[in-house]
């Protein structure tokens, strides 16, 4: 019996990994294969849209690379047609959308999950209290910097920061059509809700390889001595 068509369901895989949040960055499939020729195709199904690769092709066993720079969850990939190909392996590269808070003091890092309403619009980092120390939530930290490693392509992506008070403070927007890291000095003693990034991260000309807030948490004798 031939098949034109091999679907592998994604989902369960990537809700395994919700420690880190459900938004994930699709960067690539990597197919071994001999196509013999034959032309194929990867469907890639997200939640609010199929996206699907060119054609592809070759006349010996080789690797291609398929780019999909697409934010999940991803659903399913399937790939047609496939009764004329030699299958050796199918790889999938995802990476979590994360923002890395590090606390000076400690030196410890730890990872606030991305979310989004509308990819069309922004990505929302949410900045969890239980992050701090016990003994230094109630002191507000200093935001000492933060660093964006991303590319803007034709669109722009605006920092916001959003305070516990109700404040918010909007940063340099990025232009820049290729890869650049970006850092922002805000050396602000409040307390961060939120980090929301304004731009369009459906399409995948914008892209975010990584977001660091560094912070610095104040001694209650130094809080009380200032």
């Amino acid at each position: 019996m031939a098949y034109d068509t091999i679907k592998y369901d994604v989902y369960q895989f990537t809700r395994q990994l919700d420690q880190l949040g459900n938004l994930f960055y699709i960067e690539r499939l990597i197919l071994d294969i001999d196509t013999n020729n034959e032309e194929l195709t990867a469907s890639f199904e997200f939640e609010a849209e199929t996206f699907t690769s060119a054609a592809v092709s070759n006349s010996a066993r080789g690797m291609i690379n398929i780019d999909v720079n697409r934010l999940g969850p991803l659903q399913s990939v399937s790939l047609t047609p496939i009764d004329s190909i030699s299958w050796y392996a199918v790889e999938l590269f995802v990476r979590p959308v994360v923002l890395g808070l590090n606390i000076i003091e400690s030196g410890s890092r730890v990872l606030m999950p991305g979310r989004t309403v509308n990819a069309a619009t922004s990505l929302i980092f949410d900045i969890n209290p239980f992050a701090f120390p016990e003994d230094a939530r109630h002191i507000n930290p200093v935001i000492r910097r933060m660093w964006i490693d991303a590319e803007a392509g034709d669109n722009t992506i605006t920092p916001v920061l959003t305070f516990d008070d109700g404040t918010t403070t909007s940063l340099t927007a990025i232009s820049s059509d290729t890869r650049i890291i970006t850092e922002y000095s805000i050396l602000t003693a409040k307390r961060v809700k939120n980090v929301t990034l304004q731009g369009d991260f459906s399409d995948g000309e914008v892209v975010l390889y990584s977001l660091e807030v560094d912070v610095y948490i104040p001694s209650a004798r130094r809080m009380a001595i200032g």
